[in-house]
């Protein structure tokens, strides 16, 4: 037993109405006034940390912690060489 076929062919344009609203959007960027550098609309800037004029995220410490994971991340490379 088979499944439901249509009876008649559907025409290109109708097709095409039904995929109209398929499409891909240019995503919205702006540049930030701090350090002019692009970013998507209505985020913090991943390279300064501000967001409409005030600091939120503290780049030192996410630097600072990135450093250290990946002295630790070393370590234990080398730790296991060893053994």
């Amino acid at each position: 037993m088979s499944g439901a076929l249509p009876k008649k062919r559907k025409p290109n344009s109708r097709r095409n109405q039904r995929r109209a609203h398929i499409h891909v959007v240019v995503a919205s960027v702006t540049t930030c006034p701090q350090c002019k550098s692009t970013i998507p609309n209505h985020t913090a800037c991943p390279v300064c940390g501000t967001y409409r004029g005030r600091t939120v995220i503290d780049i030192a410490a996410l630097d600072a912690k990135k450093l250290k994971k990946e002295k630790a991340k070393k370590r234990a490379a080398a730790e296991q060489g060893r053994e």
